[in-house]
């Protein structure tokens, strides 16, 4: 159930491996298993930040039942990995974490609450 959506206004050259180790990282920090993991790439997507068009990013990560330590042990590890694959700075980098109501997240036509 865990879903990260990542946008960035830069290209995104492994689209494969980039999936598969934001997958690896968030199920990791949030103890989950990779069979229920979503991960949503959205690459070359105009953004302006601070204001000027600089390689920037955002990252939204919704799950069921977030820890507050868990958030705090996933935003650095994103911000490395986001770094490291696509070369944006982490002083430019947006991660938003939601904490999904279960009665209002479906797989399979049914909620998990």
């Amino acid at each position: 159930m865990p879903c990260l959506e990542l946008v960035t206004n830069v290209r995104i050259p492994d689209q494969d491996r980039l999936m598969r180790r934001l997958s690896q990282t968030v199920c990791t920090g949030l103890g989950k298993s990779e069979i229920y993991m979503m991960v949503i790439l959205r690459g070359e997507t105009p953004m302006y930040f601070s204001g000027n068009v600089e390689p920037a990013a955002f990252l939204h990560v919704k799950t069921l039942g977030i820890r507050p330590e868990a958030i705090k042990g996933l935003t650095p590890g994103l911000a490395d990995l986001v770094y490291q694959e696509l070369g944006v700075d982490r002083s430019r980098i947006y991660t938003l974490f939601s904490d999904a109501d279960p009665t209002n997240w479906a797989q399979g036509g049914q909620t998990f609450g």
